[in-house]
């Protein structure tokens, strides 16, 4: 059991608040509300944030990637052109570590959305994690918006052998004392060039934000730090644990 950031209870509310603004499905939407904050209520006292703000519970970590990643289909059936959730897919396909379709999603959420750099970005890393550095490259050096430019061409200059470009975009980037980019935005930077002292020691200052580090457990890009030793007892310091995560129940249908 551990910590999983894509959220299924994520999807049941996007899922019921796309067929709300349908306008023509009442009853199907007045079950899909229902059904969503059923799920929330399920989840007690225990609550975990993620990134956008909403609360979850999770339990096994391999039933829990795969009813996320069906919720998300499901929801995105149901409303397949709302950004939001088709980047929470992507987000449930990656941390399934199904790159291809985790890159699929992030294409539509592009396409969908052109020009928002931090989409750009994540489409970009999910192609490194999928082994197309190449194409990755090519996607951040179009973006407009600096910062997510240059945060992602410190990775595929890493990934494509061009070290010495990585570390003085890097220095740019996250600036001499790190003052420029958030805490763990930098840890997962260096976490996959394998610069695993410097991840650890930003990880250490994410962690000051509990949201933040909520979904460092299977956060694609810290995925080179799983075999560190420091690894697990850093999950254990912000409560994500595998044995503090046990035993939480955790069950959610899809609407039907």
């Amino acid at each position: 059991p551990l910590l999983f950031h894509a959220s299924p209870c994520m999807s049941l509310m996007y899922y019921a608040i796309g067929v709300e603004e349908d306008g023509h499905l009442g009853q199907v939407g007045r079950r899909a509300w229902t059904e969503a904050g059923d799920s929330w209520k399920a989840y007690g006292s225990r609550e975990i944030p993620t990134s956008f703000g909403y609360l979850i519970r999770l339990n096994e970590m391999e039933e829990i990637e795969q009813e996320a990643v069906q919720l998300a289909e499901h929801a995105v059936s149901a409303s397949p052109e709302d950004v939001n959730l088709l980047f929470n897919l992507s987000f449930a396909y990656s941390n399934a570590q199904r790159w291809e379709e985790a890159v699929s999603s992030a294409r539509k959420v592009v396409e969908l959305m052109p020009g928002r750099g931090a989409f750009d970005r994540w489409l970009g890393q999910m192609l490194l994690l999928a082994g197309q550095a190449e194409e990755a490259d090519r996607i951040f050096k179009s973006i407009k918006q600096k910062y997510h430019r240059t945060m992602g061409l410190v990775l595929s200059s890493h990934a494509l052998g061009r070290q010495p470009e990585s570390d003085s975009l890097l220095a740019q980037w996250a600036g001499p004392d790190g003052s420029l980019a958030p805490p763990f935005h930098i840890a997962y930077v260096h976490a996959f060039r394998g610069d695993m002292d410097q991840a650890f020691e930003w990880m250490e200052r994410a962690a000051a934000d509990p949201k933040t580090v909520a979904k460092a457990a299977t956060f694609p890009m810290l995925l080179n730090l799983h075999d560190d030793p420091r690894w697990l007892p850093f999950l254990a310091s912000i409560g994500k644990a595998p044995e503090q995560l046990a035993g939480i129940e955790f069950s959610v249908k899809l609407p039907r």
